[in-house]
């Protein structure tokens, strides 16, 4: 693959504090960074990297350190907030669900922080937070910018309570996000509950299909955790396998490390199909998944394996 495309990551690098389903506890750094590291990664000298961002000054030094140590992403996008940043706190059980809190609250994003970054190829809109970017600076992006948007929904679909939990619920004004994307991606428990109900086999999955991308996307992606994957494009549904179907006890930003692989080929090749195949190969491979989580672990912090996709 040869050439050198631009992609602009919106979205938010949260501090993590992961406590596995084996009990182990990750202390690091997330969101977008998973993104960011993945992506430079696949396209090494093929890629530019633009992160568009709000980060706390109680991280600005770390993560900026981490950030500058790479050579083909370009950081005047993120911005210095005189706040404490996101911190995320997450659980797994054993069972692989998942329990959720946030402290902190940095503001989201404004269409004067995205408007310089318009030229781009692509542009990805990763819901870290759920309210990185509001709906309104996101249509007038959508309206001058002829790049594609890659819209992964993740955290949209989650509300916060009175105490920082998160839970599922649906989202507000959902059309008018989705129609802002060209591709759109999702996990399977996001997607039951867009649909409102068990997604049970094909016929399912075709009228989700059907539904979403009558607003305007041309792909949708649903991601099955160590299942692997599903495209819908046209009035097709398509099933890839993961190479690695192993649990992980640790699957948080595997999802994210899905969006890049699938980034990267579908940039050199506009193949959905083959860029499904090589984010499931990338997003299964452990040893790089531990590689990159420990860039961003918190020097003092436990660490151990973990990996998968979300």
């Amino acid at each position: 693959m040869s050439g050198r495309f631009r992609v602009a990551v919106l979205g938010t690098i949260n501090r993590d504090t992961v406590f596995s389903s084996r009990g182990g506890r990750w202390e690091g750094y997330g969101g977008i960074l998973y993104n960011l590291l993945g992506l430079s990664y696949l396209g090494r000298g093929g890629i530019i990297l633009y992160p568009i961002s709000n980060l706390g000054e109680d991280c600005w030094d770390e993560v900026m350190g981490i950030i500058s140590s790479i050579e083909n992403i370009k950081a005047e996008g993120i911005r210095k907030k005189e706040a404490k940043n996101n911190h995320c706190v997450i659980t797994y059980g054993s069972s692989g669900r998942r329990r959720e809190a946030l402290e902190g609250r940095l503001p989201p994003l404004k269409y004067d922080d995205v408007r310089s970054y318009l030229q781009v190829d692509l542009l990805l809109v990763n819901f870290i937070s759920g309210f990185d970017i509001g709906l309104e600076a996101l249509k007038r992006i959508r309206r001058e910018f002829e790049g594609i948007i890659y819209m992964d929904l993740h955290s949209l679909t989650l509300g916060i309570d009175s105490q920082g939990r998160r839970f599922l619920r649906p989202i507000p004004q959902a059309e008018e996000w989705i129609a802002q994307a060209d591709i759109l991606q999702m996990n399977r428990q996001e997607a039951e509950l867009l649909w409102g109900g068990p997604l049970r086999g094909d016929e399912d999955f075709l009228e989700l299909g059907r539904r979403f991308l009558s607003f305007r996307p041309t792909l949708l992606l649903v991601t099955l955790g160590p299942q692997g994957n599903i495209l819908l494009e046209g009035d097709k549904v398509f099933y890839f396998p993961s190479p690695n179907p192993t649990p992980f006890d640790d699957p948080t930003g595997c999802g994210d490390l899905f969006t890049c692989g699938f980034i990267w080929e579908y940039l050199g090749t506009k193949d959905a199909q083959r860029a499904c195949e090589r984010a499931n190969q990338f997003v299964s491979r452990e040893e790089l998944i531990d590689q990159l989580r420990s860039k961003m672990r918190i020097r003092g912090g436990e660490n151990q394996k973990d990996g998968g996709v979300s």
